[in-house]
């Protein structure tokens, strides 16, 4: 895992793995370079399982109703959560 932070200043090119457990198909491809969208609130998502993720009101999750911002989510829902070998499975928000 690499962080954005990290990639800002790097001009080396990132693959990144897709898989199809969204309809998207498995395959690698190229990663967009990071670049600056302005400075903004980050919040953190938790699931009932302990795993969490910060991100901006704006990034979007997938859940059962197909991709919802973060600041649309709400405690009690289920959303998408990658396990580590492999699977999705539906997580909890706390």
């Amino acid at each position: 895992m690499v962080k954005a932070r990290d990639l800002w200043d790097d001009e080396t090119d990132i693959g990144v793995a897709v898989d199809s457990r969204f309809g998207i198909g498995s395959r690698s491809l190229a990663a967009s370079r990071v670049f600056m969208t302005g400075v903004k609130p980050v919040f953190k998502l938790e699931t009932d399982e302990g795993y969490s993720v910060r991100a901006t009101a704006d990034h979007r999750f997938m859940t059962p109703r197909g991709w919802v911002e973060l600041r649309d989510l709400r405690p009690g829902r289920s959303g998408a959560c990658p396990q580590p070998q492999g699977d999705v499975r539906a997580a909890w928000i706390t």
